[in-house]
């Protein structure tokens, strides 16, 4: 039987901050950042996340969950980060900050997702170790918090969420394989495209509808590490049209930040 999300002890759920003993930067690359973002989604579901984000060296979340199932979601968030992320000396005893009310619960949701604002830095420049990808349909892992999101933040608009991401939303029509190949992995919510798995190989095939024809199989093959004939034999695989929507879209947001002018990888 799951955690009772849903007894809130007199408030609407808790505010959870997570931090390393060492006070290290807990994701500093784009592959640290994606294996963060699966750590606390694949666990938020059970323990009704609403949103988070890792902006350097903590990690915020906003759980309308009782203050058991809040404790009981950030013991199994650190657990996961501190074998994959090799956290050395653990984390420190996670902070608990009950939401009281409705206006409290936007302006911490609003908080966690302009970390930037708070505090100057930018080391998560495609948002990776946030939901807001989630929320904006740029990612598909954590889809099931759009629904949360809307149920208990309905003041929330998408006007809001994209001036949190920075641009407005644009699906590109054309990406070449270079580009959807280095955005499929987090439109997946993959750590990295790598191996055979059906998650893998259910990512290169939407890559592949992403860029169309207008790549030869060498190209692609390129472009995604494998052989000829395993592209060959995707092109006749089922498609996932959300996925391919989400590598479009976030084709279009590289490139639009890049243009911007600001620091990235």
């Amino acid at each position: 039987m799951g955690h009772d999300t849903h007894s809130y002890n007199g408030g609407l759920g808790y505010h959870i901050i997570i931090r390393a003993n060492s006070g290290r930067v807990l994701a500093p690359g784009g592959r640290e950042r994606r294996i963060v973002a699966r750590s606390v989604l694949h666990r938020g579901r059970e323990f009704g996340l609403l949103t988070f984000r890792a902006p350097d060296t903590h990690l915020h979340s906003l759980n309308a969950a009782g203050r058991d199932a809040a404790g009981e979601f950030a013991r199994r968030v650190e657990t996961s980060l501190t074998r994959q992320l090799d956290v050395e000396g653990g984390f420190a005893d996670p902070r608990f900050i009950p939401i009281e009310h409705q206006r409290h619960l936007e302006r911490v949701f609003r908080y966690i997702q302009n970390q930037r604002a708070h505090h100057g830095v930018e080391l998560d420049p495609w948002h990776e170790a946030s939901n807001l990808l989630d929320l904006l349909s740029f990612r598909l892992l954590g889809r099931y918090t759009i629904r949360s999101v809307r149920t208990r933040l309905p003041r929330v608009t998408r006007e809001e969420l994209e001036a949190f991401l920075g641009c407005p939303v644009l699906e590109v029509e054309d990406p070449t394989p270079e580009e959807a190949a280095e955005v499929v992995a987090t439109a997946a919510g993959l750590v990295e495209l790598g191996g055979h798995s059906r998650e893998a190989n259910r990512a290169r095939r939407a890559v592949l509808e992403a860029v169309g024809r207008r790549a030869t199989t060498s190209q692609m093959a390129e472009a995604l590490s494998v052989s000829a004939s395993t592209i060959k034999r995707l092109r006749s695989a089922p498609v996932d049209t959300k996925l391919v929507a989400a590598i479009r879209r976030q084709v279009g947001l590289r490139r639009q930040l890049r243009q911007s002018g600001e620091r990235f990888e």
